[in-house]
């Protein structure tokens, strides 16, 4: 299965799942898949600026895309650069009302650099994340209780995590992943 299949089929099935009818009142009736791509990480410390290095690709290429809606664009998508401190955004995230939001960040998973896997909300307390103010898998519980929404982890296994004195300076194999998790997330919100 690819990446985008994955996406996509955890996108359509989180439409189906049971909800607390009270918050979601408004959000079945639509029907609308919303989602948040939250970009987390160190725009100066080497693989850890996987997140804002993405959410920068999307909306450059949604700033040049003159004939389709880009993700920036969506009334249903919302991309957020969070830098390291994702919390500071969760009143933005709350206010949209997402049916999924997902968080692009680079994981230390045991497996090999500029590898990508998606994380289930339950298996990121387990994960090496990168700095942040709090931990993700906090995070992740506050928001699941404020909106409701389906969260999911795409994790990035970094090569280096070092300050490097330079803006999104990346190792080969994290960029290659980001370049292709860029066009994965671009494919997905076509879909929408």
């Amino acid at each position: 299965m690819t990446l985008l299949d994955e996406l996509s089929v955890r996108i359509c099935l989180g439409k189906d799942r049971d909800r607390d009818k009270d918050k979601d009142k408004d959000k079945e009736k639509d029907n609308v898949t919303r989602i948040t791509l939250l970009g987390i990480g160190n725009r100066l410390r080497g693989d850890d600026c996987l997140g804002p290095y993405v959410i920068d690709n999307l909306v450059s290429a949604s700033a040049s895309a003159s004939a389709s809606a880009s993700a920036s664009e969506k009334d249903n998508v919302m991309v957020i650069d969070c830098g390291e401190i994702p919390e500071a955004f969760t009143q933005k995230i709350i206010s949209f009302a997402p049916t999924h939001i997902i968080m692009v960040d680079s994981a230390k998973m045991g497996e090999y650099p500029g590898a990508i896997r998606i994380v289930d909300m339950s298996e990121i307390k387990g994960l090496s994340l990168s700095t942040h103010q709090l931990p993700l898998n906090i995070l992740a519980k506050y928001l699941q209780n404020a909106t409701s929404a389906e969260i999911l982890l795409i994790g990035v296994e970094p090569k280096n995590l070092d300050f490097s004195g330079a803006e999104m300076e990346m190792s080969g194999e994290v960029r290659i992943a980001a370049e292709k998790l860029t066009e994965v997330l671009k494919q997905l919100f076509t879909l929408l």
